[in-house]
């Protein structure tokens, strides 16, 4: 499990925990960085997903893998070359 899954996790319940405690004492301040914590720890746990998501397809299919990313430094490599000969 990537560690981004448990820290946007944590994140996402100290933000919800700082923004109901906003809401609750009337500090607007304190609630929107609670909801701004809380969208930064959803992010970053769905980042974390992604990463674990990615990290096992590659290692049931590393020939597909392998095929991908050697496909996109093709076209990476191509749109470069051709960014080079626009500005000669």
């Amino acid at each position: 499990m990537d560690t981004h899954r448990i820290t946007g996790a944590l994140k996402e319940v100290a933000g919800g925990v700082e923004e109901g405690l906003g809401k609750a004492t009337g500090d607007r301040e304190s609630a929107a960085r609670g909801a701004a914590r809380r969208a930064e720890g959803g992010i970053e746990r769905r980042f974390g997903e992604t990463l674990d998501q990615v990290r096992s397809a590659v290692r049931d299919h590393p020939l597909l893998a392998l095929a991908a990313s050697g496909s996109v430094a093709l076209l990476v490599g191509a749109a470069l070359i051709g960014r080079r000969s626009a500005d000669d």
